[in-house]
């Protein structure tokens, strides 16, 4: 059954368009939380990142899930830290030691620029900020900030812009979870030698030799060996590992070279997780992004794009967050086909689960003579023909 939209952005909170949030719920009532976007591009010095672009953090409250409160803002611009930008964004809320917290990604201006420097010689960095509320969401306070430096402790800015930002607690461990918009496809972090600050200049937004970013060319090199399998999404998502027994709340800084790719592959952005009843914590990401041209099959349906499948995450035994689907997923399947190496298997249906064992050396699965799936030497390769 389709239902009536629950909030859309359509006066001056939120007239053009609404991004990322999130959900608190507190006894009988839910809390929904969502950015509310208003441009002035009409503004003559607009640009999209100063001028011409507000955020405004909104929340609406229900009590049935089905008829929803006026909308309420509870951050507005003037309640950003002066350092960022006008890219302020993606709630998401969660109650700890009795308040309501709030991330919010956030890009920081290149502030040893001034305000004349233009949007292709712009060095801005990414950050996270976190609210508090004492009040059940109607009002906030500025709890930290979050940045990310290099292994010498020296600010780096690893993209313009980070967003999408949520808490991941497994088993006493947290991780931040982001999307740093800003790094080469193809590239990740610049080694630790080059991003030191030279002689007589701080070690903040801008510092760090080669970090100079654009939103237009999606700038920042790469000088170090990454493994061929990362970055080759044109936009990054992945969390920071917490030091052990460290909480969020009580972080400045995050370790760049400690990032992790939520997933290795392309068409995957923006994901959130939740805790079902039964204590699990569930990814889900959306499968699409934002730049590419894609065409709905059939042409004409009105829409593109889907959601992953979910993913349970789990820690093993060294800290590393394990993702594997679902088990309920596991229902749906019917029929099972077995076959052998060296085999051809007609499936007879679009979709199916495939299952190999007994992996020993290199092989090659090949689907409908379009896609092959070859592991070699360690490394899993996917190729369309």
């Amino acid at each position: 059954m389709r239902t009536a939209t629950a909030a859309a952005g359509n006066d001056a909170d939120g007239d053009d368009g609404g991004r990322d949030g999130g959900r608190d719920a507190a006894g009988e009532v839910m809390r929904l939380f969502y950015t509310g976007n208003v441009m002035d591009e009409t503004h003559p010095e607009a640009d999209g990142i100063d001028v011409g672009r507000e955020a405004y953090e909104v929340m609406v409250t229900s009590e049935d899930g089905r008829s929803f409160s006026p909308k309420r803002v509870v951050l507005k611009p003037a309640d950003y830290p002066d350092t960022c930008t006008n890219h302020v964004r993606d709630p998401k809320v969660w109650e700890q030691d009795g308040v309501l917290r709030m991330l919010l990604g956030a890009r920081e201006r290149d502030t040893a620029a001034g305000p004349a420097k233009s949007a292709d010689e712009r060095c801005d960095s990414g950050a996270v900020l976190i609210y508090d509320s004492s009040d059940c969401g109607e009002s906030w306070t500025l709890h930290s900030v979050i940045r990310g430096t290099n292994a010498l402790g020296h600010r780096e800015a690893f993209g313009y812009m980070w967003e999408c930002p949520f808490l991941v607690q497994l088993d006493d461990q947290e991780f931040l979870s982001m999307c740093p918009q800003g790094l080469r496809e193809g590239a990740g972090t610049e080694p630790s030698a080059s991003t030191e600050p030279s002689a007589g200049t701080e070690s903040s937004i801008g510092a760090s030799k080669g970090s100079r970013l654009n939103d237009s060319a999606n700038l920042q090199e790469n000088a170090s060996s990454e493994p061929l399998d990362k970055w080759q999404n044109i936009w990054q998502s992945g969390y920071f590992p917490l030091p052990e027994g460290q909480k969020l709340i009580n972080v400045e800084t995050v370790s760049t070279e400690s990032f992790v790719l939520w997933d290795h592959g392309f068409d995957f952005y923006a994901p959130q997780t939740f805790v079902d009843d039964s204590g699990r914590t569930i990814l889900i990401g959306w499968m699409g992004i934002i730049d590419p041209t894609y065409h709905s099959y059939p042409e004409g349906i009105g829409f593109c794009h889907n959601l992953t499948l979910p993913r349970e995450l789990s820690l093993s035994g060294d800290g590393v967050i394990l993702q594997r689907p679902v088990k309920k997923l596991d229902a749906k399947r019917r029929e099972c086909v077995e076959f052998v190496a060296d085999t051809v298997v007609e499936i007879g249906q679009l979709s199916a689960d495939i299952e190999i064992s007994g992996i020993s050396g290199d092989g090659m699965l090949t689907l409908n003579d379009a896609l092959v799936l070859s592991y070699s030497k360690g490394i899993f390769t996917l190729q369309i023909h």
